[in-house]
C-alpha cells in the first residue's frame, strides 16, 4: 500500500506518521518494517526519526490501515471497490473527482448506513477524505473531494469566490425557442422543497444560472447548464418555475402535478465540466447513452 503526504502531515517523523494510520500494530512491528526496509520513503529506506515532506510517497507491507476501517465501520464489498474504481474520473495528491451515478447517496443520514463519501474513505485508506461539494441522489455526474483539511479549504474559497466554473448536461420538457439564456430570481428553503420566492421574503437568496440550448426535437430541448450562484435544487427550481421541468424530476416536475408521488431513478440532470483554474484543471465527462437515446426518439 502507497501513502502520498500532504500539507498536514509535513514535517511529521516517518515513525509517528506510521503509528497513528496502524494503531493496531504494535509499536515494535512498526519499528521493524522501517529497520528492515520493508517501509520507504520514495523508494528509498529511511531511519524512524525521518521529517516527511509534502509529496513523499511512502510503501508498506501492510495492506489496510485497520483503524480506518474500524471507524468508518464499513468493509467495501468486490462490487463496491470496482464501483468505486471504475467512477474515479481524475485523480491527483491532492484531489479526486468521482463521477456518480444517479441513485447513489453522496453520504450517510436519512436512511443510508453509508455514502460515497464514507466508501471512498474506506477504499483509498483516507480518513481525512471529503467532499467540497454535493449533487442529489438522483443526479449523476462530477463530484470533487479534497484528500486532506488544507486543499479541502482551498477548494471550499475557491467554489464560495465563485471560481470554479460547473456546468451541467440538461434534458428538459418541452421545445424552447431561446438559444441562449439566464435565469435570475430568488429561492427559500422550506421544510420540504426549495420555492421560488420574491426577493422580500425572509430568507430569500439571490440565484442565477445561463444557459446554452445544445440541441432539441419536437417534444424536449437539451441544454448545458452554468451555476452562478449554488443555491439547493437551484436548475430544477428555476427550470421547472420557467415551465421547462426537467424529465424524471419527480419533485418538482410535471408528475408531481398530476398525483404521481413515486420517486424517480433517474434526472436527466447530469454536472459534465468542472473548471479550477487556480490548478490549471479543466474535465468534461461525455453526455450520457441516456439523454442520446432519449434525444433520438
Amino acid at each position: 500500500m502507497e501513502w502520498i503526504i500532504g500539507e498536514e502531515s509535513d514535517q511529521v517523523r516517518l515513525d509517528r506518521y506510521l503509528r497513528k494510520k496502524y494503531k493496531e500494530i504494535p509499536l515494535s512491528g512498526i519499528f521493524k518494517g522501517i529497520r528492515s526496509g520493508a517501509v520507504r520513503v520514495n523508494g528509498k529506506k529511511r531511519e524512524e526519526s525521518y521529517r516527511l515532506q509534502k509529496g513523499d510517497r511512502i510503501s508498506v507491507p501492510w495492506k489496510t490501515a485497520p483503524q480506518e476501517k474500524n471507524e468508518a465501520g464499513l468493509r467495501l464489498s468486490r462490487e463496491e471497490r470496482k464501483k468505486i474504481r471504475e467512477g474515479i474520473f481524475y485523480e491527483d495528491e491532492e484531489i479526486l473527482v468521482f463521477c456518480k451515478d444517479a441513485g447513489m447517496v453522496m453520504h450517510k443520514g436519512s436512511g443510508h448506513a453509508y455514502g460515497l463519501s464514507e466508501m471512498l474513505k474506506v477504499y483509498c485508506g483516507n480518513p481525512d477524505f471529503n467532499f467540497v461539494n454535493r449533487i442529489d441522489k438522483n443526479t449523476a455526474g462530477l463530484v470533487l473531494g479534497a484528500k486532506n483539511l488544507p486543499a479541502a479549504r482551498l477548494l471550499a474559497r475557491d467554489i464560495r469566490n465563485r471560481e470554479i466554473v460547473k456546468r451541467y448536461y440538461i434534458l428538459v420538457e418541452g421545445a424552447m425557442r431561446e438559444t441562449k439564456f439566464s435565469l435570475h430570481g430568488f429561492l427559500k428553503k422550506m421544510p420540504d422543497r426549495v420555492s421560488a420566492v420574491s426577493e422580500a421574503e425572509e430568507g430569500a437568496k439571490e440565484s442565477q444560472s445561463d444557459f446554452t440550448v445544445l440541441r432539441k426535437t419536437k417534444t424536449h430541448t437539451l441544454l448545458s447548464g452554468e451555476l452562478k450562484s449554488g443555491r439547493t435544487h437551484q436548475l430544477r427550481v428555476q427550470l421547472a418555475n420557467y415551465g421547462f421541468p426537467i424529465m424524471g424530476d419527480e419533485k418538482y416536475g410535471r408528475k408531481e402535478k398530476e398525483g404521481k408521488k413515486e420517486e424517480a431513478p433517474e434526472m436527466f440532470l447530469f454536472s459534465y465540466y468542472l473548471r479550477i483554474p487556480r490548478l490549471g484543471l479543466e474535465l468534461v465527462a461525455p453526455l450520457p447513452e441516456g439523454f442520446l437515446r432519449k434525444l433520438s426518439r
